[in-house]
C-alpha cells in the first residue's frame, strides 16, 4: 500500500470519492436483475482500488460494500471472514443479493449489516444447500425493498427452499421499514406450486401496515389475478406496478380489468423494460421501402429494392436487400447490375437473395460501384453479387460474413479475389473447408467459422433409431491445438456455449476452456464473454 506522502494520497477524499464511485459502484439495474447471468471468473478485481494508498482505502471501503452480491458460498465466505476480522464493514452494506443459501455465512453477514435497505433473495436453491444461516439472520435486519425471484414456470420444491419461504412469509408483516416488495410472479398462469406461492405472499404482504409499493410481471394473455384483490385494498398500499419481463407477455385482459375497477386504475401502473423498446436503425419487421435510420435502408422484396435504386441519390451507407423465392415453379428473370450504381456511398451492404437461379445480366464494362465498401454480408443461394464482386476491385472492403447456404463455388472464387484485403471473415466450414484461409487472407485478425449446412450432413434428415449419443470429439482437438501455429491467437468464440448460472451448474464448456488457458487462448460464447472453473471473488 502506498505511502500517505505520496501524491496519489494528496487528492482531497471527497474528490477521491467522486472518481472512485462509478468504478465501484453496481447499477441498481444490475443488482435487481433476473435473467440468467453466466456465472464466471470476474475480471479486474475493484477490491485493488484498495491497495493503492491508505486514503484510498478508506475512501474504497464503503464504496465497495456499498452493495454486495454473493453468487456462490466461496464469496459468502470470504465476506464472513472479513466482517468477524472488521465487523464495522458491515454498517456499509446497504444493498444485499443473495443467489443462494451459502450455509452458516449468512448469519454473521446478516448480523453485521443492519443497515440493510434493499434485499434480493431467490427460491432457486439446490437441495444440497443449507439456509439455517439465512432464516435465522433475516430477522435481525429491516429492510425497505425486498425483491424475491423464483423460476415461476419450473420451481424448484425443496425442504430448504419451504425453510426459507416459511421464514420470508412469518418476516414479511414484521418488516415495519418494507416500503417496496418485488414479487417473483407475473399475472398469468402458473406452475401449481407457484400460484400457491404467489398466494401465499399476497396474504403475507396483506398483513403488512408499511407495503406502499407492489411490483409484479405481467403474464400472457390472463386478466387481473385473483390473489392481487386481497391486497389492492390495503391502506398503505399506493402503487401496484405491472412490468414486462416476458417478451410475449400480452396485457389487454389485464388492462380491461383494471380500467373497469376504479379502485385498481387509480393504483395500477404499466411498464416494459427498455431492451423492448425499438431502437433506431434496426431493421423492420416486415418489409417495407423506407429509411430505417439516417442513411440505411432496407428492401423486403425486388420491386422495393427497384424502386429504392431509382430514388437513391448517393447517400445510403448501409443497404440491406432480402429477395426471397416467389414462385420455383415460374422462371426468374435476371436483374440488372446497374440498379447497384446509384450507391456509391455505400460502406455495408448485405444480399439475401434465396433463389439459386436469381442471376445479374451481363455486366456493362468499366463499371465498378462500391468505392467505398468495407463489410459486405452474403446470405442466400444466387450466386449474383458474389459473381458480380468477384470481378470488381472494392478497395475498401475489409470485412466479408458468408452465410451458411452462400453458394460454395461462388464463394471461393470470391475470396480467392479478395481474401488478401480482409480483416475479418465469416464462412461455413465446408467453404472452409475447400481454401487454404489463412494464406489466401495473411491479414486476419477475426475468423468465424460456421457450422456445416445440412448439405453437409444428409443423414440426418430421417429418424435412426440409433444411436443414442452423439458427441463431438472437440475437446481432443483442443488438446492437440498447438499455440505456435497461431502465435497471436488469445480468444476462440463459440455462438453455441451456454455458461453454467450458479455454483451448482456444471457443463463441458467449462472444461474445454481450461483446456485452452494454459495454451494462452480464452473461450468465449457469442457475447464474448469467457468462462473458468474458477469461482473467486
Amino acid at each position: 500500500m502506498a505511502d500517505q506522502a505520496t501524491p496519489v494520497a494528496n487528492v482531497p477524499e471527497e474528490i477521491l470519492s467522486e472518481i472512485l464511485t462509478p468504478l465501484l459502484k453496481h447499477p441498481d439495474a444490475v443488482f435487481s436483475d433476473r435473467s440468467q447471468k453466466a456465472l464466471l471468473e470476474p475480471g479486474y478485481s475493484s477490491a485493488t482500488y484498495l491497495l493503492v494508498c491508505k486514503a484510498w482505502f478508506r475512501v474504497a471501503t464503503p464504496l465497495l460494500y456499498n452493495v454486495v452480491i454473493l453468487r456462490t458460498s466461496a464469496q459468502a465466505e470470504a465476506i464472513q471472514t472479513v466482517l468477524k476480522a472488521h465487523p464495522e464493514i458491515g454498517n456499509f452494506i446497504k444493498k444485499l443479493r443473495v443467489e443462494g443459501g451459502f450455509g452458516d455465512a449468512m448469519h454473521t453477514i446478516l448480523k453485521s449489516a443492519l443497515n440493510i435497505t434493499d434485499l434480493f433473495l431467490t427460491l432457486s436453491i439446490w437441495g444440497s444447500g443449507n439456509v439455517r444461516g439465512l432464516c435465522s439472520g433475516l430477522p435481525l435486519i429491516n429492510p425497505r425493498r425486498v425483491i424475491i425471484d423464483d423460476d415461476e414456470r419450473r420451481p424448484k420444491n425443496n425442504k430448504l427452499i419451504t425453510q426459507l419461504f416459511a421464514t420470508l412469509i412469518e418476516l414479511i408483516p414484521k418488516w415495519d421499514r418494507l416500503q417496496t416488495f418485488d414479487s417473483p410472479y407475473t399475472s398469468g398462469e402458473h406452475h401449481p406450486t407457484s400460484t400457491a406461492r404467489a398466494e401465499a405472499l399476497a396474504s403475507a404482504l396483506r398483513e403488512s401496515r408499511t407495503i406502499q409499493r407492489l411490483i409484479v410481471g405481467i403474464g400472457v394473455g390472463d386478466g387481473f389475478p385473483d390473489y392481487l384483490y386481497q391486497v389492492v385494498n390495503m391502506p398503505s398500499l399506493k402503487h401496484l406496478h405491472f412490468e414486462q419481463r416476458q417478451s410475449l407477455a400480452l396485457d389487454t385482459r389485464l388492462r380491461t380489468a383494471v380500467e373497469a375497477d376504479p379502485r385498481l386504475k387509480a393504483i395500477v401502473t404499466f411498464s416494459t423494460p427498455a431492451s423492448d423498446k425499438s431502437s433506431s436503425g434496426s431493421f423492420l419487421s416486415s418489409p417495407s421501402l423506407a429509411p430505417v435510420q439516417s442513411k440505411k435502408y432496407f428492401a423486403g422484396n425486388f420491386k422495393e429494392f427497384k424502386r429504392l435504386s431509382e430514388t437513391e441519390e448517393g447517400t445510403a451507407e448501409k443497404l440491406e436487400v432480402f429477395l426471397p423465392v416467389i414462385n420455383r415453379k415460374k422462371p426468374v428473370n435476371p436483374v440488372n447490375p446497374m440498379l447497384l450504381a446509384p450507391f456509391t456511398s455505400l460502406t455495408h451492404f448485405t444480399w439475401r437473395a434465396l433463389d439459386p437461379r436469381l442471376l445479374f445480366t451481363p455486366i456493362p464494362a468499366g463499371f465498378s460501384p462500391f468505392p467505398n465498401l468495407e463489410i459486405l454480408s452474403i446470405g442466400g443461394a444466387s450466386p449474383t453479387v458474389l459473381d458480380f464482386g468477384s470481378q470488381l476491385p472494392l478497395t475498401s472492403l475489409r470485412k466479408v460474413h458468408l452465410r451458411e447456404i452462400a453458394d460454395i463455388p461462388a464463394s471461393i472464387a470470391f475470396l480467392q479475389s479478395h481474401g488478401a484485403k480482409l480483416v475479418e471473415l465469416t464462412a461455413p466450414l465446408d467453404i472452409l473447408a475447400k481454401i487454404d484461409v489463412f494464406n489466401l487472407s495473411p491479414n486476419l485478425n477475426l475468423l468465424v467459422i460456421v457450422p456445416p449446412s445440412d448439405q453437409v450432413c444428409p443423414w440426418i434428415d430421417n429418424p435412426r433409431s440409433t444411436p443414442r449419443k452423439l458427441e463431438p470429439a472437440i475437446q481432443r482437438a483442443f488438446e492437440r491445438f498447438e499455440p505456435q501455429s497461431f502465435p497471436l491467437l488469445k480468444e476462440m468464440k463459440m455462438g453455441c456455449i451456454q455458461w453454467p448460472t450458479s455454483q451448482h451448474g456444471k457443463n463441458k464448456w467449462i472444461i474445454l476452456s481450461e483446456v485452452l488457458r494454459p495454451k494462452g487462448i480464452k473461450l468465449t460464447d457469442v457475447h464474448g464473454i469467457g468462462g473458468t472453473g474458477k469461482r473467486n471473488l
